[in-house]
């Protein structure tokens, strides 16, 4: 027996002897009121109510969810791949430009530098030329590709001189240079462009994603407040059942003790 229930018990011996029997009160004040739901005196409960019936948002912002992803898919390869297409290929462009810029003469940090604007350049003009389809971008372009190669070709006949075994090789470090700066910007280019066109849709995942995580667990917390406010109801009415029965036990026991019948039940 718990000290609650000694309590009841006494309470109920007391108003045994009074002749009174108030067992309603006395429970109420050993266990308080019954817990209500009350959305117009509990701003928890109504807070409550409001989220819950958001649920169906919460469906229209998964298929909205499912239309982005279809959208994203359509491109053919994921987001991530074509990210790291572009590193790479941003990587050897880089690297290929750095080539040239040191077969111009520039020496550490410049080189390094310049292979970076001259990639930056490069790709820019690759991207400006598959968009516009000018001639005057592909005149540019094929400029570029001569101007590299001689650049390339001098520097390699400076170094090899009249050594005949190393003429082969001028125009071969030019062609490789080539290969380095447009070859990975018209190889990324593409991917470039993909991307370019599903970052809106990958924007509007992210914030519909974000959306919908923090709605789920607003709706969560909602359902386990609700339920542990149900659970606190039916624990309520279980221990209201049974110290009544407690009350109701000893208020009988002390009536007959003292040779009278329950009048008020």
């Amino acid at each position: 027996m718990t000290p609650i229930d000694k309590l009841v018990e006494q309470a109920a011996a007391d108003d045994a002897v009074a002749g009174i029997h108030q067992g309603t009160q006395v429970l109420e004040s050993h266990l308080g009121k019954r817990p209500e739901w009350n959305t117009e005196e509990h701003h928890e409960h109504a807070k409550t109510v409001e989220t819950l019936n958001q649920r169906p948002f919460l469906d229209d912002l998964r298929a909205q969810l499912e239309g982005e992803d279809e959208r994203i898919a359509q491109a053919g390869e994921p987001p991530s791949f074509l990210l790291w297409k572009i590193v790479i290929a941003a990587f050897v462009e880089i690297v290929g430009s750095t080539v040239i810029m040191t077969n111009a003469g520039f020496e550490v940090p410049m080189n390094i530098v310049g292979g970076i604007a001259l990639a930056i350049a490069i790709f820019a003009l690759v991207s400006l030329t598959n968009k516009a389809r000018d001639y005057r971008s592909y005149l540019v372009i094929g400029m570029l590709v001569l101007v590299s190669c001689a650049v390339a070709s001098l520097r390699a006949h400076d170094a090899v001189g009249d050594d005949a075994d190393g003429h082969g090789s001028e125009w071969a470090l030019g062609v490789v240079a080539l290969v380095m700066t447009i070859g990975p910007a018209l190889w990324a280019e593409p991917a470039l462009r993909k991307l370019g066109l599903l970052f809106p849709h990958l924007r509007r995942r992210k914030r519909l994603d974000r959306q919908r995580a923090k709605l789920q667990h607003d709706i969560d917390a909602a359902e386990r407040y609700s339920v542990a406010h149900k659970e606190s109801q039916l624990q309520w009415e279980d221990q209201n059942h049974r110290m009544k029965a407690v009350y109701d036990v000893a208020y009988a026991r002390k009536r007959a003790e003292i040779g009278s019948t329950d009048p008020t039940r």
